[in-house]
């Protein structure tokens, strides 16, 4: 399993010119085909899912705070 939101903490954190090598975590109970590749397409569709919700109440959140401060501007003139 691989992290990114924390992945990215780490990076903004460190000191210019450090090296960034990520911190992977093996999910344990996956079951791991012949070929040794244990991704669940299930799972990954999943997070992924999970991801555009919160990108989207990100952006919607946004939104509103845009639409708040041209409100205010719009009505200080």
């Amino acid at each position: 399993m691989f992290d990114f939101e924390g992945e990215m903490r780490r990076a903004e954190q460190r000191w210019e010119g450090d090296q960034v090598s990520p911190h992977v975590q093996e999910v344990k109970g996956l079951i791991e085909r012949p070929d040794g590749n244990n991704v669940s397409l299930e799972r990954e569709t999943m997070a992924l899912a999970q991801v555009q919700l919160q990108y989207r109440a990100g952006v919607e959140l946004l939104r509103n705070e845009i639409h708040t401060l041209q409100q205010a501007i719009n009505e200080g003139k």
